[in-house]
């Protein structure tokens, strides 16, 4: 596990950032310490604290405080400047104490055009592409390979170019090849993106004219002259699921490849002959929901979809079985949505 925590302030000499840690909250025996990196912004700038808690046992829950001998602990930070990020960073805080976080950029990350500032400093993931981006990565935990990638490099090349795109889906490609070949190890490959390939509406169906929007369905699926879109990647590599947001609602699709849809059988999650694609944007956000998408009818790919606010969960039980379930925080936690994917 890893620990970050920010202060608006540097430590004075000789003040070391720590971390103490340990399984009784009364005698945090052990100390880690932590790493700093300072970064600016339109508002001001801030420091970066990550310390790595080493040979943690499984299932055991640990205490840990961080600071300074100097008093500089984590999310006490003053929102004068509108830091949403760190009201954000405390919402969440009992889930990131608890289980690793791991993070992908939206198009509310681009920070103005100051290239992903907050995601890039705020976030640990791991880097494991050539390039040293944490906007793409992949781990494996239990039998899954996780593939997490941007889709806005994908549509945003007028800002940003297209090269970090193209270098991109150059080690995703390597990525979803290897982990297609190491399916005994981690039978399940699921990927992540911001933005959905496939939206709550049929494709002949303008979204209001935004050309932006409509665009960026067209280009991540099938790219062009210069870039590759990635619905191919994802078919050839034979992923299990893509999960993606941006969309503010619940989007379950029966699994689709190409535009064509397979929803023959009593289960068509079993042994599924495509990709899943499930947009799971309804966590919340001050905008409401997307009630202009929602109103469309739905695409010919559209199993299940609903407005209210709520959250996916993927319980991966073994080689052969998962359960998703999405559940309505409107309803009290009702689970208004669940599918079995079962691979014989």
């Amino acid at each position: 596990m890893l620990v970050t925590w920010s202060t608006m302030h540097p430590l004075s000499p000789p003040m070391v950032p720590k971390v103490n840690y340990g399984v009784n909250p009364f005698y945090l025996k052990s100390t880690e310490n932590a790493t700093v990196d300072h970064f600016t912004y339109e508002f001001g700038e801030q420091w970066i604290y990550r310390a790595v808690l080493p040979n943690l046992q499984y299932k055991t829950t640990y205490y840990y405080q961080v600071g300074s001998p100097e008093g500089d602990f984590a999310y006490d930070l003053d929102t004068d400047n509108g830091q949403v990020g760190d009201e954000w960073l405390r919402a969440v805080q009992d889930i990131t104490a608890t289980k690793p976080y791991m993070v992908l950029a939206g198009n509310h990350e681009i920070n103005g055009l100051q290239n992903f500032t907050h995601y890039r400093n705020r976030f640990t993931v791991p880097i494991n592409n050539p390039y040293n981006d944490t906007q793409f990565y992949s781990f494996n935990l239990g039998p899954v390979h996780y593939t997490a990638l941007s889709s806005e490099y994908v549509c945003l090349t007028f800002l940003y170019g297209e090269q970090l795109a193209i270098n991109q889906y150059n080690w995703i490609s390597q990525d979803l090849q290897q982990a297609k070949a190491n399916r005994a190890n981690q039978p399940w490959i699921i990927a992540g993106m911001h933005r959905p390939i496939y939206w709550p509406y049929p494709s002949s169906v303008s979204l209001d004219g935004d050309f932006v929007e409509n665009y960026t369905m067209w280009i991540l699926k099938d790219g062009n002259d210069k870039m590759p879109g990635l619905e191919k990647l994802f078919i050839d590599s034979e992923v299990d699921m893509l999960f993606a947001g941006h969309v503010h609602g619940y989007e379950r699709n029966y699994p689709i490849a190409n535009g064509t849809v397979y929803k023959d059988g009593p289960n068509p999650y079993h042994n599924a002959k495509a990709p899943i694609h499930i947009t799971t944007g309804s966590a919340g956000n001050e905008e409401g929901q997307d009630t202009t998408d929602y109103n469309c009818p739905p695409s010919p790919s559209s199993a299940q979809r609903s407005l209210k606010f709520g959250y996916t969960l993927l319980h991966v039980y073994n080689a052969t079985h998962m359960h998703m379930e999405q559940i309505s925080v409107a309803d009290n936690g009702e689970v208004i949505d669940d599918i079995w994917i079962i691979k014989d």
